[in-house]
C-alpha cells in the first residue's frame, strides 16, 4: 500500500478488543527516535461526537458511498483524538502479516 494522505485503511485490533479503520496523513521524521513513522486518524461512525462542543468542530465526515468499506450513514475522520503515530518498520510488519489492510483512497482536490 501506498502510505499517503488520503488512504483508508483497516487496522485489526488497533486498541485492545478494537478494530478500527483508519485515515493516513503520510510519513515523516519523527526527531526524538530518529525514526520515519506513519501519522494516523481514525475513523468512527459513532454520531454521538458530531453533536459535542468542542469535538463537531473536529470531525471531518465522510457520507455512505464515498467509500465502499464504510458503510454508515456517515462516518467521520476524528481529528479531536490524538493523532496516531506508528513506526514504518511496524506499520509494513503488520501489512504483512494482514492485520493492517488497504480498503481505498477518499478523493480530493
Amino acid at each position: 500500500m501506498r502510505i499517503e494522505a488520503g488512504v483508508v485503511a483497516f487496522w485489526r485490533d488497533l486498541f485492545p478488543g478494537s478494530d478500527k479503520y483508519v485515515f493516513l496523513l503520510g510519513t515523516f521524521r519523527e526527531p526524538t527516535c530518529n525514526q520515519d513513522c506513519v501519522a494516523f486518524f481514525t475513523i468512527s461512525s459513532q454520531t454521538k461526537w458530531a453533536s459535542v462542543e468542542p469535538t463537531r468542530r473536529e470531525m471531518v465526515p465522510i457520507l455512505k458511498g464515498t467509500l465502499d468499506c464504510l458503510d454508515s450513514p456517515v462516518s467521520y475522520i476524528q481529528c479531536w483524538r490524538e493523532l496516531q503515530i506508528e513506526p514504518l518498520g511496524s506499520f509494513r510488519d503488520k501489512e504483512r502479516s494482514g492485520v493492517i489492510m488497504y480498503r481505498g483512497t477518499l478523493p480530493h482536490s
